[in-house]
């Protein structure tokens, strides 16, 4: 069975892989499977797909294996695209230990002269899968959401999005079943397994 890594610390995605990627196609490996230490790649580039890159090749290079990386921002449209892509760090104004009830409490602050409770929002995102022999392939999307000035509780640990994220028929993510069409969870999979064909 093919090794793959996927580069994250974020339990949430490392859940959302294994459910997209089970046991049958690849042995997956995650950062926290690793056993040594090591800095994290310096985020200096603009887009979501910058980004996937850089991180994808510094991990692939570091262990030898074929690596994905998933990034994503988060953007909403009458913040003038802010957070962007650095969304947990807020364009740079936040630490990366923010809390995630900290994070809430810091998008309130920023949303709290707006006058409407739901807010035009998105989540751009790319993948990058990086191969040893130096090869790398992209994936991107764009997801239209919106988000809400009432935070719900509990939320999707270290997703604090999830407690303000609307889907476009108005309902609340945490309302929403992870197996829903409107997840697109099977073209999710679907376009996945396409870009680890190139393994």
């Amino acid at each position: 069975m093919k090794k793959l890594l996927i580069a994250t610390w974020n339990p949430w995605k490392e859940e959302m892989f294994r459910e997209l990627l089970n046991s049958q196609w690849y042995d997956l490996v995650f950062l926290s499977d690793l056993d040594y230490e090591f800095e994290n790649p310096i985020e200096d580039w603009h887009t979501v797909e910058d980004n996937a890159f850089i991180k994808a090749k510094f991990f692939c290079e570091l262990t030898g294996l074929p690596t994905l990386w998933d990034d994503s921002w988060f953007e909403i449209t009458e913040l003038s695209w802010l957070p962007w892509v650095k969304a947990r760090r807020w364009a740079g104004e936040l630490p990366d230990s923010i809390s995630d009830d900290d994070w809430i409490e810091f998008f309130l602050e920023k949303v709290k002269h707006i006058e409407n409770e739901k807010l035009q929002a998105s989540f751009p995102f790319a993948r990058c899968l990086y191969l040893p022999d130096w090869k790398y392939f992209f994936q991107s999307d764009k997801i239209d959401i919106f988000v809400t000035k009432s935070p719900r509780k509990p939320f999707i640990s270290g997703f604090p999005v999830s407690s303000i994220c609307l889907f476009p028929d108005g309902r609340h993510q945490l309302d929403v079943a992870s197996d829903d069409s409107i997840y697109n969870e099977q073209r999710k999979k679907d376009w996945l397994l396409k870009l680890l064909k190139n393994i």
